[in-house]
């Protein structure tokens, strides 16, 4: 027979037993619930992610490290006339067949999903070309980005892009507009202007002074539509990438040098001394083996950028002074022109280089301008791999510097 305590003994284990089986049965449906809940949360965001991702306005497509498409969105089947279906588990290749402005196919000999894979960092292209399913050939530009798994390991690549057919058909027909135009109003401004300098000549008109004057005025007025005209087509031809361009090595201080002459009289005119400062050990400063002082760019297209930043100092400044210096380091030549004028205001420095961009204040209603003038000079620079910046402050001047490559000797 067992004992009272033997027995008490018995049943206390059977319920410990008992309360251990009940708890971790409820833990584990708690846990059950918990997985549950967590996995439909789950379910939820992925359809979510989905949606967005389908309903998005611009196409979407990514890739793993084979270049096979493993996501196609509905902007991608609409843009490019393949369905998700047969696009995914293709080489990327097969399906986007991408090509440059050129009509080149870029996807054998520059894709640009291994540049960013080897920089590890998004790169955008704005003149890509395809041919979709229908034939039709379409403009895209797209943004390129790496995939990283959850250990930071590149395993893929997204595409983000659009098509931009209709919006290149409309600046072309615009480009063309601006072009006609130009060149159609550029006779008649011409002729004009030389009927006005008739006019002005003592030697074969006489007018009495308020004549002259307005006389004067007016050949002023043709000059800055001529010039207006000019900036136009030039522009049209930057936005075209057809700007004419002969790059070859040439004296930046002799060049520096021809426009100080140019516009020495006009400085002199406003009591303003412009000069060219020697950058000190000039000969020796940023010398490197294979490198020239000389620089390598198209010579009149920098000469452009002379005159433009040289012709607003000299607008901008009175009694002051204006002054062009060049520095080198390995790889590059710096221009600065600096002068003593009435300066920038800051909140208007950054959108200085900006098409038809111009600080509003007297001075610039006093000295007119189209705005277009500093949107050239710095695409011009840019072209050769050049920069282009400015710092300013209101009663002190400017500083506009940029740079041009060195020749290689």
């Amino acid at each position: 027979m067992l004992h009272i305590w033997e027995l008490v003994s018995v049943l206390l284990l059977l319920f410990i037993v008992v309360y251990i089986f009940i708890n971790v049965g409820a833990k584990k449906r708690d846990k059950s619930d918990e997985l549950k809940k967590y996995a439909k949360e789950m379910s939820a965001e992925k359809s979510k992610d989905e949606a967005i991702i389908s309903n998005i306005a611009d196409g979407i497509y990514a890739i793993n490290m084979k270049k096979e498409i493993i996501l196609f969105n509905k902007a991608a089947e609409n843009i490019t006339g393949w369905a998700a279906k047969d696009a995914i588990g293709s080489p990327c290749k097969s399906v986007m067949n991408i090509k440059n402005s050129e009509s080149a196919s870029i996807c054998e000999t520059n894709c640009p999903v291994n540049s960013v894979w080897a920089k590890g960092k998004n790169e955008v292209l704005h003149d890509m070309c395809i041919i979709n399913k229908k034939k039709d050939n379409l403009q895209l530009e797209g943004s390129y980005s790496p995939i990283e798994d959850s250990g930071g390991k590149i395993s893929g690549a997204v595409c983000v892009f659009r098509d931009i057919t209709k919006r290149k058909e409309l600046e072309r027909m615009r480009s063309e507009f601006v072009s006609t135009a130009s060149h159609e109003m550029r006779t008649p401004i011409t002729a004009m202007s030389g009927y006005v300098e008739l006019a002005l000549n003592k030697q074969i008109c006489k007018v009495d002074d308020k004549a002259r004057e307005y006389l004067e005025k007016a050949l002023q007025t043709a000059v800055s539509m001529s010039n207006l005209i000019k900036n136009l087509l030039v522009v049209t031809k930057i936005e075209d990438r057809k700007l004419d361009i002969k790059v070859e090595n040439f004296s930046l201080e002799k060049l520096i040098g021809e426009v100080i002459e140019v516009f020495q009289r006009k400085a002199i005119e406003k009591n303003n001394l412009l000069k060219y400062e020697t950058a000190p050990n000039l000969t020796i400063k940023g010398k490197k083996i294979g490198r020239s002082l000389d620089v390598r760019a198209d010579e009149e297209q920098i000469r452009e950028v002379l005159y433009n930043l040289v012709e607003n100092a000299g607008k901008f400044t009175d009694n002051g002074e204006i002054k062009i210096a060049i520095d080198y380091d390995n790889e590059f030549a710096k221009v600065c022109v600096t002068d003593t004028g009435v300066g920038i205001p800051e909140g208007e420095v950054n959108h200085l280089f900006e098409k038809f961009y111009q600080v509003d204040n007297s001075a610039t209603r006093k000295v007119g301008g189209s705005g277009l003038g500093l949107y050239i000079t710095r695409s011009i620079v840019e072209s050769f791999g050049g920069k282009i910046w400015v710092e300013s402050k209101v009663g002190t001047g400017s500083n506009f510097c940029f740079t041009v490559p060195r020749a290689v000797e």
